[in-house]
């Protein structure tokens, strides 16, 4: 992997993050980037996979939440990359569809109400055996593992590694 790309919460960082990369003999290339460098926290990684999805990233904190971002220096992380000793882990996405396909997403897909003055009426239902009887609320949602962290662990109080995740808010 030799081509990148940066996708920056903060644009004012691209400039050194190039010199570093070029330092390291990589190639700035944002129309066919091999792999990508996101620097911000979660909500930047998701913005990115979202523009470039499925293009592997490599997340750089620069944001007081990130759990997922790496904490050493990206020069020692492009080092890294350009002799090769890396792992591209692949992620859990979900998709929802409505009489179609739908978009993928990487951390959570949200069911809710449009007029929050309306309440949602669910049946949750399991390889075709009715679970409970109807709920009310004001919506579920689906996490992955990436996703467990934030609006799921708001509404549950917990994360977890793997699988998916269902928050029901009410």
């Amino acid at each position: 992997m030799t081509n990148y790309a940066i996708f920056a919460k903060n644009p004012q960082r691209v400039p050194e993050l190039k010199a570093i990369a070029e330092m390291r003999g990589f190639t700035y290339d944002p129309e066919f980037p091999q792999f990508m460098i996101t620097i911000g926290g979660d909500g930047t990684f998701l913005l990115a996979e979202h523009r470039y999805p499925g293009i592997p990233k490599l997340l750089v904190r620069d944001s007081l939440i990130c759990y997922k971002c790496h904490n050493e220096p990206i020069d020692e992380m492009l080092r890294i990359i350009a002799e090769g000793r890396y792992l591209i882990k692949e992620i859990l996405k979900l998709r929802a569809a409505f009489n179609a396909s739908g978009p993928l997403a990487a951390n959570d897909i949200i069911i809710r109400n449009t007029d929050p003055r309306h309440a949602l009426r669910f049946r949750l239902t399991i390889d075709a055996t009715s679970e409970d009887d109807i709920l009310i609320g004001d919506g579920v949602v689906v996490a992955t593992p990436f996703g467990s962290t934030g609006y799921f662990r708001s509404i549950t109080r917990q994360s977890f590694f793997e699988g998916i995740g269902l928050g029901f808010n009410n």
